[in-house]
């Protein structure tokens, strides 16, 4: 990994991104910044995970609030439920 990437890491990343793509499609594994890579793999995952925990509680909230406030519900929630229960 040359200096030059990792400058390019930090000043731009979408160029960085783009170039390691490049690097990884041409089997120029050597050249790749591994140490960024992996970061940005593992920072994927995370967001990934964080989201999907973020969607399954959005979707208990509304089926709670639909089982123990039938009397408040609103179209949002069963919405949200369809939604999530059902995507397209």
């Amino acid at each position: 990994m040359s200096t030059a990437t990792k400058t390019l890491y930090e000043t731009d990343f979408v160029e960085w991104a783009d170039h390691t793509a490049e690097l990884l499609r041409q089997g120029k594994f050597a050249e790749v910044d591994l140490e960024h890579l992996i970061e940005e793999v593992e920072g994927l995952a995370e967001s990934d995970r964080h989201g999907v925990r973020s969607q399954m509680v959005r979707l208990l909230m509304h089926l709670i609030k639909l089982r123990i406030q039938p009397e408040r519900e609103v179209t949002s929630w069963r919405t949200s439920i369809v939604n999530h229960c059902c995507p397209s």
